[in-house]
């Protein structure tokens, strides 16, 4: 049963693309935020009513239960009348609808092999009863869920279905907690008073035919995880995927003595900045005071003489750094702007990380020692860049890769410099 199927409810979204959002990420987007599961699961409904109609309205088993010689009125006539008693929603029949039909009237017309109109327009009926009880439900998730989108389309709707005055203060004590990141009792409260919304009652053809609208322009098929980025549930989603991925990463077996050290401060900073993500709900503003007070914290533990400490100054600093990048990179347009940011940032961190004597002695040494291989670089990367054959290769790739991504960083940045003295200038002018 495909998603790609018309309705007159909503014709603009005749293709899985255009209204299920857990097509993204290899089917596996819905996982991602409860609206888009609520969004699926509705078109999922709207859908499948619309397969199984016409799958009953099979142009053989109509020619069979129609009688051959109605009185009073032809075959076609007869089949529409009583699918009408049956469904008095229905609007009358179009002439797409009634051409399907010709056939039950013309005994020498071949049997066609679908009734697409007839059935669109029966369906109708049956999806107009499940969008009423679905997109309340649709809005309520995307209520629950953080944002710092405009949710007025959630609020219109559940305005629609239910109180106004107490949809809409629970609204907005949900609104100022998400934004904020710091949730109140009465807030929680407010939380609990959304999830437990009764089912719509409604009774009222106006109201159903507003919600209807709503579906129309329902923003929700519309969201991508690309425009995700910046959100406080995309923040907190990422920073826990790469924290898992890093731990998973360092206890792999066999791994090269070279890479752990840097595996494992890795592991220590994914996780730091992960529990700041967590702690403060993924708000971009406390995460980014969280990576500003890591960079100093990890500045000031670098500067101590205790090798430890410098080490756990690393994690720290980088810490800072890479939730700075989380903040900010939703605003990065394209991927060399994004590797010439994460490489700017590494080239700043390795600059500040060696003008510090106990880094530097761990890396190469004391400076009183004989002339030989001495601390991690001489006694380790130096060894491991000699053995394997993809060591040294590996290495050159990575600097070209950093070297590329720097220019296009800073090829961007002369652009965007030179279209502000632009406006700039048209402003004066």
């Amino acid at each position: 049963m495909s998603a790609d199927t018309r309705s007159h409810l909503t014709p603009q979204r005749s293709f899985a693309k255009n209204k299920l959002t857990g097509l993204q990420l290899h089917h596996f987007g819905a996982f991602y935020k409860s609206s888009w599961r609520a969004n699926d699961w509705m078109w999922g409904r709207l859908d499948g009513a619309g397969w199984l109609v016409h799958i009953l309205l099979d142009p053989r088993r109509i020619q069979v239960i129609v009688p051959d010689a109605p009185a009073g009125e032809t075959r076609s006539e007869w089949f529409l009348r009583n699918l009408r008693e049956r469904f008095p929603s229905l609007d009358l029949p179009n002439t797409e609808v009634t051409a399907d039909l010709a056939f039950l009237d013309n005994p020498t017309a071949t049997v066609p092999s679908h009734l697409a109109e007839l059935s669109m327009w029966v369906a109708t009926a049956f999806q107009f009863r499940i969008a009423v009880e679905e997109v309340p439900v649709v809005a309520t998730e995307v209520l629950l869920n953080p944002t710092t989108k405009d949710s007025s389309w959630a609020v219109d709707v559940l305005k629609i279905t239910n109180s106004p005055q107490s949809v809409t203060g629970a609204a907005r004590a949900v609104a100022a907690a998400n934004a904020t990141g710091n949730w109140s009792e009465a807030q929680k409260q407010a939380l609990a008073f959304i999830e437990k919304l009764p089912q719509p009652t409604l009774t009222d053809p106006v109201q159903e035919t507003l919600l209807i609208e709503k579906l129309r322009v329902c923003p929700v098929p519309d969201e991508t995880l690309a425009g995700e980025s910046g959100e406080p549930l995309f923040t907190r989603t990422v920073t826990k995927a790469i924290a898992v991925a890093a731990a998973a990463t360092t206890e792999a077996p066999e791994l090269p003595a070279v890479v752990k050290p840097a595996l494992g401060t890795v592991r220590k900073m994914t996780l730091l900045a992960y529990r700041l993500a967590a702690a403060t709900r993924g708000n971009a503003r406390s995460l980014a005071l969280g990576g500003a007070f890591f960079l100093v914290v990890g500045i000031l533990l670098l500067a101590t003489s205790q090798v430890i400490l410098g080490l756990t100054g690393v994690a720290v600093l980088g810490a800072g750094v890479y939730l700075l990048l989380l903040v900010s990179w939703h605003n990065i347009r394209n991927f060399w702007q994004l590797v010439g940011f994460i490489a700017t940032g590494l080239v700043v961190i390795a600059a500040v990380v060696l003008s510090f004597g106990s880094v530097r002695e761990w890396l190469f040494g004391p400076p009183t020692a004989p002339k030989k291989a001495q601390g991690f670089v001489g006694e380790t990367v130096l060894p491991w860049l000699r053995s394997p054959w993809y060591a040294a290769p590996l290495v050159l790739v990575l600097l070209v890769v950093v070297i590329a991504g720097i220019a296009a960083w800073i090829a961007w940045l002369r652009r965007e410099l030179e279209k502000a003295k632009k406006a700039a200038a048209g402003a004066t002018s």
